[in-house]
């Protein structure tokens, strides 16, 4: 049978797995680019901003619904700019520095894989 193809569970994988230095070593690349700087530049500008904007809605003289709502809007996007920094940047860190590790139990492939049920 051709490869790819298994006779037993019948499943067809278009993948060739070819393990290359150049192709692996510019995947990682890709990914420390990707998931360490954009998203790591976005994360700390978001977080610089929504600080920013937070100390200015607390200053505002009036006490309105919509500045209430603002300033919890500024809350709750900083707390997920942190946790996107632990899930996405700091892992990727750990490979070319080796002194930070993040674990990564409580990723979606994790609960999937040990809970059984899918996000």
């Amino acid at each position: 049978m051709k490869e790819g193809i298994s006779a037993d569970h019948m499943t067809f994988s278009p993948f060739v797995e070819e393990d290359s230095d150049a192709e692996t070593s510019g995947c990682r690349l890709y990914d420390f680019v990707v998931c360490t700087v954009v998203i790591g530049l976005v994360c700390v500008f978001g977080l610089a901003g929504n600080v920013t904007s937070f100390f200015v809605l607390c200053k505002h003289k009036t006490e309105t619904a919509t500045i209430f709502l603002l300033q919890c809007m500024a809350v709750f996007d900083s707390l997920l700019l942190l946790f996107s920094i632990f899930i996405y940047v700091l892992p990727y860190i750990y490979p070319y520095t080796g002194k930070l590790q993040v674990s990564n139990y409580y990723s979606p492939e994790s609960l999937r894989a040990n809970h059984g049920f899918t996000l």
